[in-house]
């Protein structure tokens, strides 16, 4: 319990002491002071996606302090806007009241940890304290949380943004950064011994692209429609002696026989053997009457 205190009196003294102060004194300050140099940066990692609705991603929160290690951080405050319409926060402690992104050991003690569903804003503050509660200065940064969210079902860009309005913004008091007040509030990186003096200088902000996945029509085949063959009947031999082709066997046949005897026209040539003579004369004879 002793070294809870201490370390929170500590943590105090890194975070929360100059808040006491005027912020737009604050800014004056550290603007001209030579520590002020944009020595930290801020990023989502991936800092763009795609993605389907009602599908569940992440994106990490990522921190960059001078990676030479002359500079050293001890603390940070993130305040990130999102697209409530689009994405939905999902929370990573179901023990805490509330909804929670999920943090990293890189600042060890947590202070703030909170999600505002009817801002759309995440508001994370944490001190540079080992599990001891001892000072463990940040010297080149990396993963600081990791949100993990839920897309609806409406399409479109949904935009992650950090809330930063330049180095040297010193912020609101953190307990109290809730609701409207968190319009107040800026994301920022602490120098280390330094009265919490905001080495933030840059952001990069991150985006999920959201869209129904494309559906693989397949090319129509465009296929000849072939009818069904008629069932047209072989034609059989045709009626012996109905030369003229009427279904029938009549006086009209034996006028053609007669007129054609002794010659080779086929009109009267009941046979077909080239010669109309009395055997075409008795094919008709024989079939006279008969119908087709």
């Amino acid at each position: 319990m002793k070294r809870l205190i201490i370390g929170l009196f500590l943590l105090l003294l890194l975070v929360a002491v100059p808040l006491s102060i005027s912020r737009l004194k604050k800014r004056v300050e550290y603007q001209g002071s030579a520590a002020s140099a944009d020595t930290a940066s801020l990023s989502f990692s991936p800092n763009s996606r795609s993605m389907a609705p009602n599908q569940e991603g992440t994106l990490t929160v990522m921190a960059t302090i001078d990676t030479t290690g002359a500079v050293q951080s001890g603390g940070i405050q993130l305040v990130i806007d999102y697209d409530t319409s689009r994405i939905q926060i999902v929370d990573q402690d179901t023990g805490q009241d509330g909804i929670q992104i999920q943090t990293s050991n890189l600042y060890g003690l947590t202070i703030t940890n909170q999600v505002d569903e009817s801002l759309g804003r995440i508001f994370f503050m944490a001190g540079a304290l080992d599990s001891g509660l001892q000072p463990k200065p940040v010297k080149t940064g990396g993963l600081v949380a990791t949100i993990r969210f839920r897309t609806k079902s409406l399409t479109g860009r949904a935009n992650f943004s950090f809330k930063f309005s330049g180095v040297g913004a010193i912020p609101c008091d953190a307990y109290r950064c809730a609701g409207a007040g968190c319009d107040q509030c800026d994301s920022d990186v602490f120098l280390y011994q330094s009265q919490n003096e905001d080495i933030l200088g840059g952001v990069s902000n991150g985006y999920v692209d959201i869209a129904y996945p494309a559906t693989s029509i397949p090319t129509a085949t465009l296929t000849p429609t072939i009818a069904p063959p008629t069932n047209t009947p072989t034609p059989g031999p045709g009626l012996t002696g109905d030369l003229n082709g009427d279904g029938k066997v009549n006086i009209t046949d034996l006028v053609l026989v007669g007129a054609n005897f002794g010659g080779s026209n086929p009109a009267g040539d009941a046979n077909k053997d080239g010669i109309v003579n009395i055997v075409d004369l008795v094919l008709v004879g024989a079939n006279f009457g008969r119908t087709n």
